[in-house]
């Protein structure tokens, strides 16, 4: 007799919220379909492109395009071992510089505010129209001139062959 009775409560329960939807004058509305923004994203893209204007990347500080040897040395120490006169690496501050003469001609950071950004958040934020784009065998890149410079952003590519999340940020003359 009791999970009749519980049967019982529960159909009408149910009956009740099924038949009291019809007879109701409040009217039901779906939620927006809303995209989400990475603010972060956002950000490290506008500052990226910022520091591109002067020769620089978020995280190379005061050295850059134009800087020499001794001033990168001075500022980050001892490069990693395989560096050579012509190409100073930094793994642990995520840093690549590639000179000519003693000058940075070219600037390469993987800085981790990189991770997971993606080409349409690029393109929504550096401009939608880069001068200039390219797929690579390890990568699909986007090429923004930035002042003097040229601003690159290159991206991995995901299981299908497409582009995907931002691989490294490089900056060159």
């Amino acid at each position: 007799m009791i999970k009749v009775g519980k049967v019982i409560v529960a159909t009408a329960v149910l009956a009740g919220g099924f038949f009291g939807a019809f007879t109701t004058n409040e009217v039901s509305h779906a939620a927006p379909v809303v995209k989400t923004v990475n603010v972060q994203h956002q950000k490290t893209i506008k500052d990226t492109v910022n520091k591109a204007k002067q020769g620089k990347t978020i995280n190379s500080d005061k050295t850059g395009v134009g800087s020499t040897s001794a001033q990168i040395k001075k500022r980050w120490g001892k490069p990693d071992a395989g560096s050579d006169k012509e190409n100073l690496y930094y793994s642990k501050w995520r840093l690549y510089f590639q000179l000519e003469h003693d000058k940075t001609v070219s600037l390469y950071s993987n800085d981790k505010r990189f991770d997971n950004i993606t080409v349409q958040e690029v393109k929504k934020e550096a401009g939608q129209k880069p001068y200039k784009t390219r797929s690579g065998a390890d990568a699909y890149y986007l090429d923004y001139k930035e002042g003097k410079y040229t601003l690159t952003f290159g991206f991995y590519y995901d299981d299908h062959g497409k582009p995907s999340t931002l691989k490294e940020v490089s900056v060159s003359k």
